[in-house]
């Protein structure tokens, strides 16, 4: 990993973390300490990271799916920065398709939609998600949740 170190970029880091009187703000996470360490900035790797990432195998669940996508957004870890949901799409032949596409524009870089040309089944649609996330997304957690189940808020 190559090491780059940009002061303008470390100021902004230091004033987005800390207050102006040097305290730690509320913001601060643990996790993202690793990125500064001894005044230099490490670059990303060119895979995605994620804390979690969910697998998920859909075919005709039109009406349930977008109280699947609230119960993941609506989650007590912050959505945006640790949760990938990959959609693989099993050729349904009802609207799953368009409103996938529709939490996917509202959440560009948290939701991947894959699709199938033809019905394979719960099994290759899943390891069709778990391959895509192991070859682009680092994660610490890969979990597989149906569509049409809906998970408590502290999951």
């Amino acid at each position: 990993m190559d090491i780059y170190y940009n002061w303008e970029q470390l100021k902004k880091w230091c004033v987005r973390e800390f207050n102006a009187d040097g305290r730690m703000s509320w913001k601060f996470r643990f996790q993202n300490f690793w990125y500064l360490h001894f005044g230099f900035l490490y670059l990303h790797n060119k895979k995605l990271h994620y804390r979690y990432v969910v697998s998920t195998a859909a075919y005709n669940v039109g009406p349930y799916i977008g109280d699947y996508f609230r119960s993941i957004i609506w989650q007590s870890v912050d959505f945006k920065k640790s949760i990938c949901l990959i959609i693989t799409d099993d050729a349904s032949t009802d609207n799953t398709a368009a409103i996938i596409k529709k939490w996917q524009r509202r959440y560009p870089k948290n939701i991947i939609y894959l699709k199938h040309a033809e019905n394979q089944g719960v099994s290759v649609t899943r390891n069709t998600g778990l391959k895509y996330a192991l070859e682009n997304i680092e994660a610490d957690f890969i979990t597989f949740i149906d569509p049409d189940d809906f998970v408590n808020r502290n999951y």
